[in-house]
């Protein structure tokens, strides 16, 4: 699925760079084009089974998006990436993309590091 949602989020003009995260902490020698976001999954929790004799859960997914750009750019980048998002179906039986959350990680230099966090679920079922 992040393989989906990094191929959803190239679409987004605003964003120079877009790849899989490759570390937690934002760096202070970042070599990738800005504006840039990595993918990472954050969580995941399932629901009680409603199976009888068998197994049937819903399971939530919550994906980070490391934003990575100069502060004034952040409100418009956001707005990009919501709109590409907001209401996307992975492919596969998942629900639609919905927002969580969004909170700042850290100032390096002349780059902001903001995480928003996105959610999507599916059912899980074994016999």
């Amino acid at each position: 699925m992040i393989a989906d949602l990094v191929a959803k989020l190239e679409t987004v003009a605003e964003l120079q760079t877009v790849k899989q995260a490759y570390t937690l902490v934002p760096l202070e020698d970042l070599s990738e084009a800005c504006p840039a976001c990595f993918v990472i999954p954050v969580g995941e929790d399932a629901g009680q089974n409603t199976g009888d004799n068998y197994v049937n859960q819903n399971l939530t997914t919550d994906w980070g998006l490391f934003i990575v750009c100069p502060v004034a750019e952040l409100d418009t980048v956001r707005q990009a990436i919501r709109t590409a998002l907001l209401g996307w179906v992975p492919a596969g039986l998942y629900d639609h993309t919905v927002f969580v959350r969004g909170e700042i990680l850290d100032l390096k230099g002349q780059y902001l590091w903001w995480r928003d966090v996105y959610r999507t679920s599916t059912y899980i079922r074994a016999t």
